[in-house]
């Protein structure tokens, strides 16, 4: 019943129309995490805002055309996505795009939501591969298995050759590892994923997660690359210390921030010292990125879901996330949509897929490539390593992988806490 009524609350807002002009406008629904595990909304929000102002400065549409921004929280979760897209047409915020959430389950739910009535999802940070299959989804953050050039390019460079990979059963873990191994197969590399170990952390002992350590990495590669969450990846470095397979070896992970061990203990954060993360962005030292996060920090008071001002806990510029590059970038991509829609005159100025795939625009800090699936192609990815730094562990920009290539000025492995 209740698939039904949400499939009548669609059709009913769908009326005839009008051609797109200079004078027209869109609703554009922003959702980003506030009160959930992922908070991430809290740190990058206004990016949103400040794309508002590129838009007007780079005159990608007409000063007369209205461009409406609406923030909803998406909790990282698949009902809530729906939920404020709800929310927005019962407020009669007519939603013609969404750029968000940042989560692959409530992109998965979401995207198929808004298919019913063709409107786009523009995510900036939902990274499972599958979702580049979905006729209504684009992203201007690359899928995790991207990260297989990022993998070839830093093992080759510290002369590394056989991988093993421990992925949590979870469908994303699963499908990044397949779409990895197949990847590095195909291409010109040295390095050899000896094998793909699907594991169902939560579940298992310590005791049958270091047998399993013991009986299939130890005799196959010293380099480990774990696609799961940070707590199943806690628990997996904690049986490889119990079988001292933590000297010697390498371990790395995708997407790993501070935000999600913070508020653990030094004791509990001790394991995790040399893990290696990969992780889409943009050095924090960059001049572009410094002097749009300032920007970002400006408006973050214009930032309000529910009359809540969500990120007021911002204190400095320094705590605006790097992925407040993605939100505003797919803000840019929207937009350029638009003005397409404009120009051909396209009813109800509506953007599809077709729109604004294939193609280069510039976004805060150098030319975005999108390709013709919706993702970005060949994605700047930082190289970091957690590391001891006497008072807490903090994650150390070891280098930048661009273009497939780690930097010259990438500290070597004497550098590295592994």
């Amino acid at each position: 019943m209740l698939c039904v009524l949400l499939y009548l609350s669609l059709l009913v807002r769908a009326v005839l129309p009008a051609p797109c002009n200079a004078t027209s406008s869109a609703d554009l629904l922003v959702l980003v995490p506030i009160d959930a595990e992922v908070r991430i909304g809290r740190t990058a929000a206004s990016g949103a805002l400040v794309a508002l102002d590129t838009i007007r400065d780079r005159g990608i549409l007409p000063p007369t055309f209205n461009l409406n921004i609406r923030y909803g929280d998406s909790k990282c979760s698949s009902v809530e996505t729906i939920r404020s897209i709800l929310d927005a047409w019962e407020g009669n915020f007519e939603v013609d795009a969404v750029v968000g959430p940042v989560c692959s389950n409530a992109c998965n739910a979401g995207a198929d939501f808004l298919q019913i009535r063709n409107l786009p999802m523009i995510s900036w940070d939902c990274t499972q591969p599958s979702l580049s299959e979905k006729p209504n989804f684009l992203r201007t953050v690359s899928d995790y298995g991207k990260f297989s050039t990022v993998i070839a390019a830093f093992m080759e460079h510290y002369n590394l050759s056989k991988l093993v990979m421990i992925c949590s059963v979870e469908t994303i873990w699963i499908t990044t590892c397949e779409s990895i191994k197949s990847t590095l197969e195909k291409s010109n590399t040295q390095v050899e994923v000896k094998e793909i170990i699907p594991l169902l952390v939560q579940t298992s002992s310590s005791e049958e997660i270091g047998d399993l350590l013991v009986s299939k990495v130890r005799p196959s590669a010293r380099v480990v690359f774990l696609a799961c969450y940070i707590n199943d990846i806690r628990k997996i470095m904690t049986a490889a210390k119990q079988q001292e397979m933590l000297d010697g070896f390498l371990y790395f992970a995708m997407e790993f921030t501070m935000s999600m061990i913070e508020n653990d203990t030094q004791d509990e954060n001790a394991v995790l010292q040399g893990l290696i993360t990969f992780n889409f962005g943009i050095a924090s030292t960059n001049a572009e990125f410094v002097a749009f996060r300032n920007k970002v920090f400006q408006k973050k008071s214009q930032v309000v879901i529910n009359n809540i001002r969500v990120m007021d806990d911002v204190t400095n510029s320094e705590s605006i996330d790097s992925l407040a590059v993605n939100l505003h970038d797919a803000v840019i991509l929207y937009a350029l949509g638009l003005n397409e829609s404009i120009t051909n005159g396209v009813e109800g100025c509506r953007v599809t897929k077709e729109n604004i795939t294939d193609r280069e625009f510039e976004g805060v800090i150098n030319t975005i490539i999108i390709d013709d699936k919706g993702d970005v192609l060949d994605p700047d990815t930082l190289v970091l390593n957690l590391q001891d730094n006497v008072a807490e562990y903090r994650l150390q920009e070891v280098g930048q992988v661009s273009s497939k290539k780690i930097p010259n000025g990438t500290r070597g492995p004497d550098h590295l806490a592994w």
